[in-house]
């Protein structure tokens, strides 16, 4: 009789292994998505739920119920796809359509891009019913309007993107100073 302490199970293992859960495939499925975008910049092999199989079956019993499994992580991911075909990860449907409908209005329209320097930002605090006012009346004042790149309104005042923050603060603070008089 022999003894079966000291036979080896390795190679049984493999055939004892149940298919991973969905949540597992999941799982496995976006790790490998990511090591493509990684080590490609992209995902250039992925369209189908099939193209995962090779890397289920190395680890896996090949079956129809292991095919199955991996088709419900696919679609219970729902990724979207990009115009060729290939899973985008790490984005929505609904991202996606967002950024198609930018690069659509962007797209028919002579659009240019600047960069520069970011300027200098000065923040003039205000009450509230005194923000829409004081940002018109900035804007109206020749002297003043050509210091000012934008006003961004704030919750509790004025946001002034300036290239010449030192002039301009001295000019504001004039008004400061002659309504404290």
């Amino acid at each position: 009789m022999e003894d079966n302490r000291f036979t080896d199970n390795r190679i049984s293992k493999k055939k004892e292994r149940k298919n991973p859960s969905r949540e597992t495939c999941e799982s496995a499925i976006q790790r490998i998505l990511f090591t493509e975008i990684a080590s490609n910049g992209a995902n250039t092999h992925f369209k189908k739920a099939g193209d995962f199989m090779p890397y289920f079956e190395s680890l896996y019993i090949p079956s129809p119920a292991l095919t199955k499994q991996v088709q419900r992580a696919v679609n219970h991911l729902n990724f979207p796809k990009d115009e060729n075909g290939f899973y985008i990860i790490g984005k929505t449907e609904i991202q996606i359509e967002s950024e198609n409908s930018i690069r659509d209005l962007l797209e028919g329209s002579s659009v240019t891009i600047t960069s520069s320097e970011i300027p200098s930002v000065l923040f003039l605090q205000l009450p509230v019913d005194l923000i829409d006012i004081v940002s018109r009346k900035l804007l109206a004042n020749p002297f003043i309007k050509k210091q000012i790149i934008t006003v961004v309104k704030s919750i509790d005042g004025i946001l002034i993107f300036t290239e010449n923050p030192d002039e301009l603060k001295v000019y504001l603070n004039d008004f400061i100073e002659l309504s404290e008089d």
